[in-house]
């Protein structure tokens, strides 16, 4: 597999060689544009495939790993979004989830 610093960047693909390169499945992607969270940067107006740029994928990346952790996809979307506009802010997100996580399994043991 090609790293992701390796490839073109500004080259358009489809949603599964996307997802291949994101380590997400289709099905994923489809989800995260219907919540907003990650859009493709086209989609055909007649056949409505998706393409994807390879500048996306560190993004994508990142939403499939705070998936793992349990990290819901409202407040997913809400530290993308607070990441642009203030990254303290998206930091604190994180670490509050992180530490409800903690609480969580803490409390299971």
């Amino acid at each position: 597999m090609v790293g992701v610093d390796e490839i073109d960047n500004n080259r358009l693909v489809t949603i599964g060689e996307f997802a291949r390169s994101a380590r997400l499945t289709s099905k994923a992607l489809r989800v995260y544009e219907e919540q907003g969270i990650l859009r493709p940067r086209m989609v055909d107006a007649s056949t409505r495939y998706r393409r994807y740029s390879l500048d996306q994928v560190r993004e994508a990346r990142l939403i499939g790993l705070l998936r793992s952790v349990d990290m819901s996809l409202a407040d997913i979307r809400g530290l993308l979004s607070a990441q642009t506009e203030s990254p303290e802010q998206a930091v604190d997100r994180l670490d509050r989830h992180l530490d409800n996580l903690e609480n969580k399994h803490g409390s299971q043991h």
